[in-house]
């Protein structure tokens, strides 16, 4: 899971800094937008789901 603003826990990180984390040699990334939930202990604000799949 991954928020927007900064700060935490949990700890925001923009999607660019995750795909450095996790790149496209490793990980298989899903085509289009991230999928935003409600996060249940932040007073449902939303975080971006990505699941990743190890290549």
């Amino acid at each position: 899971m991954q928020k927007e603003e900064m700060g935490g826990p949990p700890y925001g990180c923009g999607i660019p800094a995750m795909r450095a984390l996790f790149p496209d040699t490793r990980w298989q990334w899903p085509d289009g937008e991230p999928t935003a939930f409600p996060h249940p202990g932040l007073n449902a604000k939303e975080e971006l789901a990505v699941p990743l799949v190890r290549r």
